[in-house]
């Protein structure tokens, strides 16, 4: 019998990060104590959950109850039962994070964003591999993408990046990469979108990688807005939706409802 070929879905987009005028979050000191962590000076972009803490990326600079008086900028965790902060994990992302990850086993967060120092990690810039009870960035994972990381998304001992970089540890990897998800080593696979890739899914059933975005082209192929790659040979699949607007996410839907 023969398996699947895995696939990932990614979403592409010609504008770059840089060139987006994002609005400032409307948070503000509140007149009352907030009875949660509230978040100020700027968005939250990323969520994750790892048991019953919950970390925080984005681009604000300061988090509190009621007034920003905690000095957590970028990435934050707090406990998923009473929404109060957790001081031991204090990672100091020196810049936005724009994507979180678990790891399967929960024992290791990747972050994603424009960073370049992760608690004094200079390696760790763009993209790190985190402690999620300290925050502490393994020094020896340093793919470093070149410019932003958009998305992350993990099959296997594969992790797979997409943003507006164009290189990754100083090879050629144009807005896609793929590493190694415990070493950081970079994979051949060498797409070449040439517009951002905003998203990116993994099949578990019959895994592709697939991504959303807004480019007409990846490897040199017509894709609008929409790509899939098989897993296993980090080729691109014949699939092309050809959506003619920019994408910003994807999600892969059941092809049954769930039991009730």
């Amino acid at each position: 019998m023969r398996t699947a070929a895995r696939i990932v879905p990614v979403v592409l987009a010609t504008l770059l990060l840089a060139g987006l005028a994002l609005p400032p979050a409307g948070a503000v000191p509140s007149p009352t104590p907030a009875t949660t962590l509230q978040f100020y000076g700027g968005e939250v972009r990323a969520v994750a959950q790892i048991g019953t803490t919950i970390y925080v990326g984005g681009s604000f600079t300061g988090v509190g109850y009621g007034s920003p008086t905690i000095a957590r900028a970028h990435l934050v965790a707090l406990d998923a039962t009473t929404g109060l902060h957790l001081p031991g994990f204090d990672p100091r992302a020196d810049d936005d994070v724009n994507a979180l990850l678990r790891s399967p086993d929960g024992t290791r967060l990747y972050a994603g964003g424009i960073f370049n120092n992760v608690r004094g990690c200079t390696s760790c810039d763009r993209l790190a591999m985190l402690d999620p009870a300290t925050g502490v960035a393994n020094t020896a994972f340093g793919p470093q993408p070149n410019a932003a990381v958009l998305k992350l998304a993990l099959a296997g001992n594969t992790l797979f990046a997409g943003g507006t970089f164009a290189s990754v540890k100083g090879r050629r990897r144009v807005r896609l990469a793929a590493a190694n998800a415990t070493t950081g080593a970079v994979g051949s696979m060498a797409l070449h979108a040439n517009g951002a890739v905003r998203d990116l899914a993994v099949n578990p059933a019959a895994p592709p990688c697939t991504w959303p975005g807004r480019s007409p082209r990846v490897a040199g192929v017509t894709r609008y807005n929409f790509a899939s790659v098989a897993i296993g040979s980090r080729t691109l699949t014949a699939g092309n939706p050809n959506i003619h607007a920019s994408g910003w996410g994807w999600r892969r839907r059941r092809t049954a409802p769930p039991p009730t």
